[in-house]
């Protein structure tokens, strides 16, 4: 009896099934329209992609009055048409769009993304931080928006959650390029060179651009590890580093108390510097102190005699070339040298 009810149960069950699925399979008229609408919604993606706005802004339009798109894909024009409408610096006319469309569709993540783009074109930060959050609430797997998300909240100085929102997208995509120069950019934009070390050496360690080798460079010294950066600029080649790098360079060689590029520089002058690069006097001095570190006072003479040539005025350039002058045992010269930085500053006081 029981086996004769549980086969009489199967049986209604598989009936209810099968009406379920002819109540609810689209028609061919259905299929067809489906067809139609995918096919001009990607037409408006390609248009999009090839930066063709106003025609998309024309076609969509277009759509939406004549109703030639099934009513539950309206929103899918709806939101392409805002898209293009930011396109064209047209934010309010988008928000407007989308706002109708998320009365109609207030779950569709992407909607929300949408809104809080054309928001912040507008300027309405505090607005776009929430539509913002409520787009990566709905589809936290979304690393791209939660990026987005960060440079809206560092706008805001909002600096702890914006961190946050970056190691989350770190962590849902896997330490992607893009998410590791998200962070990269925080830190930068902070001010904190060295914190961006971290993912400056991920992306490096990928074989990344001459841009990522630059910043890198930069953290290198702002966390104070002098011996790293001479020895990446050593993989680079020093002929290939751009002003601030040699100057950096030149200050790492200073914390080392080795003069090897330093000795090269001073005796080698502008010519065997970057091109475009005029080196100012204080990199003279740099290399100057280092060469005397090093031992090298011929060299550090010559180094800070071109401090001194573009900068004469400077009282405490004329007092390390009588500290140069003393161990070279020019003690004439040295007590000149002196003198003419007391005299200099002796000046800039009466001033």
């Amino acid at each position: 009896m029981l086996i004769r009810e549980t086969r009489t149960s199967q049986v209604r069950i598989l009936v209810l099934l099968l009406v379920a699925v002819i109540l609810t399979a689209p028609t061919r008229g259905e299929e067809s329209d489906q067809q139609k609408d995918g096919a001009f919604l990607a037409n408006l993606d390609q248009l999009l992609t090839r930066g063709e706005a106003q025609q998309v802004v024309d076609l969509a339009i277009e759509a939406l009055r004549a109703q030639t798109v099934h009513p539950r894909n309206q929103w899918r024009v709806q939101e392409r048409l805002a898209v293009a409408l930011v396109d064209l610096d047209r934010a309010p006319e988008a928000v407007s769009i989308i706002e109708d469309a998320l009365a109609e569709n207030p779950d569709e993540p992407s909607l929300h993304l949408y809104l809080a783009r054309a928001l912040r074109q507008m300027g309405q930060k505090g607005r776009a931080v929430a539509e913002f959050r409520q787009a990566v609430d709905m589809n936290p797997s979304q690393y791209q928006w939660r990026l987005e998300y960060a440079e809206m909240l560092l706008a805001l100085n909002i600096r702890r959650d914006a961190l946050t929102q970056i190691r989350l997208a770190r962590r849902e995509c896997g330490d992607c390029d893009e998410a590791l120069r998200g962070e990269v950019n925080f830190h930068l934009t902070v001010g904190n060179s060295a914190a961006a070390l971290e993912p400056l050496q991920v992306l490096n360690s990928r074989g990344s651009d001459r841009d990522i080798q630059s910043l890198l460079i930069q953290a290198l010294w702002a966390a104070g590890d002098s011996e790293a950066v001479v020895t990446m600029i050593d993989t680079l080649g020093v002929e290939s580093l751009n002003g601030a790098e040699v100057l950096i360079l030149a200050q790492a060689e200073r914390m080392l108390g080795k003069a090897v590029q330093s000795r090269v520089w001073a005796q080698g002058g502008q010519e065997v510097l970057p091109g475009q690069w005029a080196a100012p006097a204080t990199f003279w001095a740099i290399v100057s102190e280092t060469c005397l570190l090093d031992e090298d006072l011929d060299q550090a003479l010559m180094a800070i005699d071109r401090a001194i040539a573009l900068e004469p005025g400077r009282a405490v350039f004329h007092h390390n070339r009588a500290a140069i002058l003393v161990a070279l045992g020019r003690q004439e010269e040295a007590r000149q040298a002196l003198a003419e930085s007391e005299r200099i500053a002796a000046s800039a006081k009466g001033e």
